[in-house]
C-alpha cells in the first residue's frame, strides 16, 4: 500500500515544516514494514510538499502511529498537513477495510 501525506506551508513557514518533516521521516525510516519513502516539494507551488511511503500492509502503516515517538512525529507536522485521505491500496488489492486488529 502507499500513503501520500501532503502539506502546505504558507507565508515563510517552510523552514519549520522542513524541520518537522525531518523528524517524521527519521521516525518512519525506523518503522517495521516500511518499504520505501520519498519526500519533496511541489514543482509549481513552493508552499506544497509531500511524503510518499510504501508499506507492507495497512497494519504496518497504522503501527507507525503507535507509541509516544510515533504520535510526537506526526503531531510535529500536523499544523501543515492537508486534511484528505492519504492511504491507498493497489487496484487489485483485497485488504481494503480490514479491521485494525485483524
Amino acid at each position: 500500500m502507499i500513503v501520500i501525506l501532503r502539506f502546505s506551508a504558507p507565508d515563510g513557514q517552510w523552514p519549520a515544516l522542513r524541520s518537522a518533516l525531518g523528524a517524521l521521516i527519521g521516525h518512519l525510516e525506523e518503522c517495521p514494514g516500511l518499504e520505501g519513502l520519498d519526500a519533496g516539494r511541489n514543482v509549481d507551488d513552493e508552499e506544497l510538499a509531500a511524503v510518499v511511503t510504501r508499506w507492507q500492509s495497512p497494519r504496518a502503516w497504522r503501527s507507525a502511529f503507535g507509541g509516544a515517538a510515533g504520535r510526537a512525529a506526526f503531531m510535529g507536522v500536523a499544523p501543515w498537513m492537508l486534511d484528505e485521505p492519504s492511504a491507498y491500496l493497489g487496484l487489485d488489492d483485497d485488504q481494503i477495510n480490514l479491521p485494525r486488529r485483524s
